[in-house]
């Protein structure tokens, strides 16, 4: 990608440099993106000496803003009814995070005070509060792992009825499309069946305590 071309340049100045993609592009966590500058030198005498400077003393950034618009009318709506094409994937907004016990695709999990993520489970608050992630791979207990916060999984082994409400289960890991009605169980949504293999999870921080009489 190439920006524009600025002005004359004969003394200290800020740019704003502007281009666009011709195509998505997904960045992994090793890529890197590298700015080139180029200066173009018209005119004689002495060498001309370009420098440049950046914010801090160690690091420097820059961003790439997106309109809001953006994100509401296309990626969401995209991410939310798009079918997924093969069994055990996921599409939406990912997570790398560390796993506190074995976990495969599809368990459900809450974050505990240690940073690692753990089976969730309706039975009690402590268990089942926050924000709940949905494990996209087999991850080992203490390794990193991809998990899916925001978004639509399939699993060809689920049975769901369509548009069902799904909520974290008194079975650890796992959800439940009726929900738990024992005294100070958790019954808060967090996820809708679309269709009879694939959910859309989302991020809900209400929780509804059960009390019975």
């Amino acid at each position: 990608m190439t920006t524009e071309i600025s002005g004359e340049v004969t003394g200290d100045a800020s740019f704003t440099l502007h281009t666009s993609l011709g195509a998505d592009v997904e960045l992994n966590n090793t890529d890197r993106i590298v700015i080139k500058f180029f200066a173009n030198v018209s005119g004689g005498g002495s060498n001309v000496t370009v420098v440049l400077y950046q914010e801090g003393n160690t690091t420097s950034h820059f961003s790439m803003p997106t309109s809001t618009d953006i994100l509401n009318d296309l990626y969401l709506r995209q991410i939310q009814a798009t079918t997924l094409l093969s069994d055990l994937t996921v599409s939406g907004v990912k997570r790398t995070l560390t796993a506190g016990e074995n976990l495969v695709f599809g368990d459900f999990c809450y974050r505990k005070n240690d940073g690692k993520l753990w089976k969730a489970n309706a039975t009690i608050l402590a268990t089942s509060s926050g924000f709940i992630y949905m494990a996209a791979a087999t991850i080992a207990a203490d390794a990193t792992g991809l998990f899916l916060k925001e978004g639509i999984a399939r699993d060809d082994s689920w049975t769901w009825t369509e548009a069902d409400l799904l909520y974290v289960s008194t079975v650890a890991g796992t959800l439940q499309d009726t929900p738990p009605g024992v005294n100070n169980n958790n019954s808060k949504p967090v996820a809708q069946a679309n269709g009879t293999t694939h959910i859309e999870l989302w991020q809900n921080l209400n929780n509804i305590i059960v009390v019975t009489p």
